[in-house]
């Protein structure tokens, strides 16, 4: 699947991302990187997904993902998986780090520590 890091007006993730974001803070360790950041506490991202029991879906979680991250070019998504629902206002931790090619290796966690997502970006 590709993906354009620059994301159209329809997804506005760095906007998105910026605006609703708690608490946003990087850090950088021996070559790892964190960013904490909170997901929209409403929206239409929302609307349909679920009624009674929102949760973010996992396409809108990649758009937030790389927006927190910071990634600024277009990209493949070699490997995502989505391994436990994230609802609204929620907390959440993402560490990466890229290898010589560029490819960002990311892992995202709620503030917890449970894993809810992790994956490859592949530069293209």
């Amino acid at each position: 699947m590709s993906r354009s890091a620059r994301p159209t007006q329809a997804t506005s993730a760095p906007a998105t991302v910026a605006a609703t974001s708690v608490a946003t803070t990087t850090s950088t360790s021996d070559a790892i990187s964190t960013v904490r950041f909170t997901t929209p506490a409403a929206g239409p991202m929302f609307d349909g997904h679920f009624p009674g029991q929102p949760i973010v879906p996992g396409a809108r979680l990649l758009d937030l993902i790389v927006a927190a991250i910071g990634v600024d070019r277009a990209f493949d998504v070699p490997q995502a998986k989505f391994v436990e629902p994230v609802g609204p206002a929620t907390p959440l931790v993402v560490t990466w780090h890229a290898d010589e090619t560029g490819r960002l290796a990311f892992d995202c966690r709620t503030a917890d520590d449970r894993r809810v997502a992790h994956g490859t970006l592949r530069p293209l």
